[in-house]
């Protein structure tokens, strides 16, 4: 699963500051973080070197975000031929709206999952917005130049 590295970062940075406040105590406002030595965009940005070349070598199957927001049926579709996985229509249907966004953000709220990656965490959200582009509301005009120079926009 590929992802804009500018929506990763965003959210990198609320799991960081909200989720995981208590266990990484990070202070630092989110254009900090960007640049940050350990979490920031650097890192993400060897990170995703290094994945590109082990997906080129083997050739693993790619998906990105970005495609399962423009159409998750075709892209599911794409996956389950890739690993010869048959299921029917209304199987697809009901797998695609049991994972919805707007479904995780329910189950979230619930607090009911059983398991607790799914469950509030220090008062912050797993499931978050979900949105495509969604770096462009919270980052100011310097940290979108600075990433995309990063990696290379």
């Amino acid at each position: 699963m590929d992802r804009d590295p500018r929506d990763v970062m965003v959210s990198l940075f609320h799991q960081i500051t909200g989720r995981f406040g208590n266990v990484f105590e990070y202070r630092g406002n989110l254009s900090e973080f960007l640049r940050d030595d350990y979490f920031g965009a650097e890192n993400l940005k060897r990170f995703r070197d290094m994945w590109a070349i082990i997906v080129g070598d083997r050739g693993f199957f790619r998906v990105s975000y970005e495609d399962c927001h423009l159409n998750v049926t075709s892209v599911l579709r794409q996956i389950l031929r890739y690993y010869e996985i048959e299921v029917s229509q209304a199987q697809l249907t009901d797998a695609i709206g049991r994972g919805s966004l707007a479904n995780m953000k329910k189950i979230e709220a619930s607090m009911q999952f059983p398991e607790p990656w799914l469950r509030y965490r220090n008062n912050s959200p797993k499931v978050r917005q979900g949105a495509v582009g969604a770096f462009r509301e919270v980052l100011d005009p310097a940290d979108i130049l600075f990433l995309n120079e990063v990696f290379g926009l």
